[in-house]
């Protein structure tokens, strides 16, 4: 028979440590682990992106030191409650705030079990029954000890971790080759993008970005006033631009917020670019958007005839070239005067929307192969929840 149980009851789950701030960081020492290495069920070793503290940082800071088998769970977005097994490490490691450590009883709990179950639907569900923060959404340590668990006898545990090892294993090597097609697409589609881009470039004489598009910065109004958010005024920020054309801010802020921050509202048709965090993402504006301070609005002067989709095309093409060019230990980012001194080609208007013409009939046909195989994947993700959910069905004593 399962008994239900609550996390804290068959686990221990350590508090949040200090924020570490750049300056306590360096290049060697003990390995920071942070949210962006926990994935839904798997962990994202991203060496080249490795921070670490020192011993001396880590002895007077309040820090939680990972082993392996640890579960180590994220408490904000994308989504909130997302959850991973440590695995392995070559070095010491340690996280800090927003991640909280579950060391599970094994007298109890198999941590693959219990890996499994927060991968689930209902363990979202539940989750998502206690995330709090209108701005910055998240769920607290003690809520996170309360998530409910539908709990089997050890036997039961390791009998439902080979049945999901088996039937995931053949699942993900087919959502991992249609990753890779998805990948392959995009990688022709900026091939194409560049060789039409090399062309106009040899044809055409070069202009500065800043000599044709004023770059309009934005900000974010105090969260601490909560008459600044919730209004009519759509509110961008990087987390909103995976889109080509951004219809729909996951936040809208007053008329009093913005009067009483930097943010500023790019007129719709307009572009908007990451300037700092997501550096290379562009979108074109469905609507007239406010944006944070991570954001430029792209307004073309006066006088000036150029398409905006040309300049939509344009940035994609320069995507590496920004990313490349981004500064910051943590946080990469990039200036106003580099973004000023981007030269592109000023082809005639009629020329510009040939280009677009040409560039939207590629792009068309390729992004009608990317969804299609996209929508397999989410089927395929679709299939592993619904084999969870049968799984950890149960028999409550």
């Amino acid at each position: 028979m399962w008994e239900k149980v609550r996390l804290k009851e068959i686990c221990t789950l350590f508090d949040d440590g200090d924020w570490i701030e750049t300056k306590h960081q360096s290049e060697s020492g003990i390995r920071l682990i942070q949210t962006g290495n926990v994935k839904t069920g798997s962990f994202s070793d991203r060496i080249d992106k490795a921070r670490y503290i020192s011993e001396e940082t880590f002895a007077s800071l309040k820090c939680t030191e990972i082993f392996c088998e640890d579960i180590l769970v994220s408490r904000l977005p994308k989504p909130v409650g997302r959850a991973c097994i440590i695995p392995p490490l070559d070095e010491r490691a340690i996280t800090a705030v927003d991640c909280t450590i579950i060391r599970v009883q094994k007298e109890r709990v198999i941590t693959e079990f219990l890996n499994y179950f927060m991968q689930s639907p209902s363990y979202f569900s539940s989750v998502q029954s206690e995330v709090t923060g209108a701005t910055r959404q998240r769920i607290s340590r003690k809520k996170l000890g309360e998530i409910p668990i539908n709990l089997p006898p050890l036997t039961e545990q390791k009998r439902i971790v080979a049945n999901l090892d088996s039937a995931f294993a053949e699942i993900d090597n087919a959502i991992n080759s249609y990753q890779k097609r998805v990948s392959e697409l995009a990688r022709l589609q900026q091939a194409c993008l560049r060789k039409n881009l090399n062309d106009l470039i040899e044809e055409w004489d070069k202009v500065f970005l800043g000599d044709i598009c004023d770059l309009v910065g934005g900000g974010t109004p105090s969260k601490n006033n909560q008459e600044y958010f919730d209004g009519d005024i759509p509110w961008a920020t990087v987390r909103d631009m995976n889109c080509e054309e951004l219809f729909v801010t996951e936040h809208k802020i007053t008329e009093l917020g913005l009067k009483n921050s930097s943010s500023k509202v790019i007129p719709k048709n307009n572009l908007v670019i990451a300037s700092r965090v997501g550096l290379g993402k562009v979108c074109i504006l469905n609507q007239d958007t406010a944006i944070n301070q991570d954001l430029r609005g792209v307004v073309p002067k006066q006088g000036v005839e150029i398409d905006n989709r040309f300049l939509f095309y344009w940035f994609k093409g320069i995507a590496e070239h920004i990313i490349s060019e981004g500064i910051g230990l943590t946080v990469k980012g990039v200036k106003l005067p580099f973004l000023k001194s981007l030269s592109l080609p000023m082809p005639p208007l009629t020329n510009q929307q040939n280009f677009v013409s040409k560039l939207d009939i590629i792009f068309g046909e390729s992004e009608i192969a990317i969804k299609s195989t996209e929508k397999l994947i989410k089927e395929h993700n679709a299939l592993k929840a619904s084999i969870l959910s049968k799984e950890l069905q149960t028999n409550i004593i």
